[in-house]
């Protein structure tokens, strides 16, 4: 760590920290049912990897927060009573490889709040390509969906792709302590942050556990976020399908021909719903993009603020970027098949007029005929 400007530096120990998450989203089954019922420490002691599950702190058991989306009122992500867990899985049940040279992380250990996680384990070399975040998300989900009513459906990244670096000075004698120093180093993509401590009695669970209490807001801030970013895709997707059916539409009304009245008639009136309901959606998605763009703003400040985190804003502001938004085509494409429509009912309406008129006509003849 000599590059980071750590002189001299000796290791007595040092551990490995991802950071992660999970959501929960509501069924037929269970769309009476609170997600405070989520009992996780209890849910995942009925896990066959599972062990020595030990609440920590504290806090009563029943105190859960649930963080709601903004946007989707039946998922959440829940907060309750802390809670550590040691998982033991043989490299053959383990569904990520790190690489083909490296052995899986069989033994590793998990500090939690329910959906929000960090999983750690000792190393003895750095880099270390580990995937215990992305094995204990794995069997989290699949436990909830196991043991609940409820579905947890892939919320990414999860873990966070940077990893997080405990190193512990050793104590030399007549050395004044020297606190503890965070550095981040590496990719702006995916960043590891390292955290040099002075050799302390605390055991890692411990560390890992006040890691978590320290970055908790946080974390929760940016899942919402991606969880508000589904939404936004969704609404995206809803726009692009729209244009899609109008195209159709206009397509049809275009290739009918104008002797069929009634079958123009009926793509057209198809035609302006679908219109309608895109104006519609275009109104939702800025609405729903702007409430997102200020929580992101908001969310960001804060990391600057966050002594653990400040060196991922480069990170969290590219992974909570929207990367959506409404095409610079579309006023052109929704005016073109506007055109469509009027033009249509302009041909429609010298149609019907010439057959009224002609209709007249030939009523007046008959009756002039018959009088005369």
């Amino acid at each position: 760590m000599t590059h980071l400007g750590e002189k001299n530096l000796r290791i007595s120990r040092a551990f490995a920290l991802k950071l992660g998450a999970v959501y929960v989203r509501q069924t037929n089954k269970s769309a009476n049912s609170p997600f405070s019922q989520i009992d996780f420490p209890k849910m995942l002691g009925q896990h066959p990897n599972m062990f020595d599950i030990t609440t920590l702190g504290d806090e009563d058991l029943t105190n859960f927060l649930v963080n709601e989306s903004a946007y989707f009122d039946d998922a959440a992500i829940i907060s309750g009573k802390p809670f550590s867990v040691r998982v033991s899985l043989p490299s053959r049940l383990h569904r990520h490889k790190a690489s083909l040279y490296e052995k899986p992380t069989e033994q590793f250990e998990v500090v939690s709040t329910g959906c929000l996680f960090a999983a750690y384990a000792p190393i003895e070399d750095y880099p270390l390509f580990t995937q215990i975040g992305h094995e204990y998300r794995d069997l989290l989900r699949a436990q909830i969906e196991k043991d609940t009513s409820f579905r947890s459906p892939p919320l990414g990244p999860s873990p966070i792709h940077p990893d997080f670096y405990f190193a512990f000075r050793k104590r030399i004698k007549k050395r004044r302590t020297e606190g503890t120093r965070i550095y981040t180093s590496g990719a702006r993509r995916a960043p590891d942050v390292f955290l040099v401590l002075d050799e302390s009695i605390l055991d890692d669970r411990y560390l890992a556990f006040d890691f978590l209490i320290r970055v908790h807001v946080d974390l929760i801030d940016f899942y919402c976020l991606k969880l508000d970013h589904l939404m936004l895709r969704y609404r995206d997707e809803r726009i692009s399908e729209a244009l899609s059916a109008i195209a159709a539409c206009s397509k049809d009304l275009v290739a009918t021909p104008w002797w069929r009245i009634f079958e123009s008639n009926r793509h057209a009136h198809a035609g302006r719903t679908r219109l309608s309901d895109i104006y519609s959606e275009v109104v939702e998605f800025q609405s729903e993009l702007s409430g997102y763009l200020r929580s992101r703003g908001e969310f960001l400040r804060a990391i600057d603020q966050d002594r653990f985190l400040h060196g991922l804003h480069s990170y969290l502001s590219d992974d909570t970027e929207p990367a959506v938004g409404i095409p610079s085509t579309l006023p052109h494409a929704l005016n073109h098949f506007e055109q469509e429509m009027r033009a249509f009912q302009n041909i429609r309406s010298v149609l019907v007029a010439s057959l009224a008129g002609a209709a007249a006509g030939a009523l007046i003849t008959a009756i002039l005929t018959w009088k005369f």
